[in-house]
């Protein structure tokens, strides 16, 4: 036991890459204050732009890396462009008989859909110079909205919009903590 205290406390002050306690994390170059610029919306989605730059800004804010601040005060700007967001309906078959008819049809309906998310982020200091770029694909499930009634073939589309949405807001979350782990991971 006392050989196996003795061989921890050597490998500890061997500095191992393992670190005791809350690691200090910071930005490339080692700058202080960031300005998040709204992200470039290339995708259909209109208005996603303004979710995932607030997320950005919410997760740096957080974090604590850095200041963020105004354009004219900061040190770097971080931007990023969204280039895709797709929708895939993951299916599911019901058999069921419709009105009139005998015998089970199958019908193919969505149970879900997988929503995918594109985007380059890119951070840069005041005179253009490029220091941290990465891009990021997010993605989550959402349900679909779910028929009881049998021959009934469409939904509430409301539903959907207000799902698709809510689930945007999910990956911008998701997105905004991995591009603050990844560009204050190595400096």
């Amino acid at each position: 036991m006392k050989k196996l205290v003795i061989m921890s406390l050597i490998l500890t002050l061997a500095g191992c890459a393992y670190h005791m306690g809350p690691y200090k994390r910071e930005l490339p170059g080692g700058y202080k204050k960031i300005f998040v610029k709204i992200l470039e919306n290339r995708s259909q989605e209109v208005g996603v732009e303004a979710e995932f730059t607030n997320a950005l800004i919410e997760d740096l804010a957080r974090s604590g890396v850095a200041q963020v601040s105004r354009e004219a005060d900061a040190d770097v700007i971080l931007g990023g462009v969204i280039y895709a967001i797709s929708y895939r309906g993951q299916s599911a078959f019901s058999f069921e008989t419709a009105p009139g008819q005998t015998g089970t049809q199958p019908r193919s309906l969505f149970g879900e859909y997988q929503t995918n998310v594109n985007v380059l982020f890119k951070l840069h200091d005041r005179q253009g110079k490029e220091l941290w770029q990465s891009q990021i694909a997010g993605d989550r499930n959402y349900k679909a909205p779910q028929l009881k009634t049998m021959g009934l073939s469409t939904a509430n589309p409301l539903y959907n919009q207000n799902a698709r949405r809510q689930v945007l807001k999910l990956v911008a979350k998701d997105m905004a903590t991995e591009v603050v782990s990844d560009m204050t991971e190595d400096y």
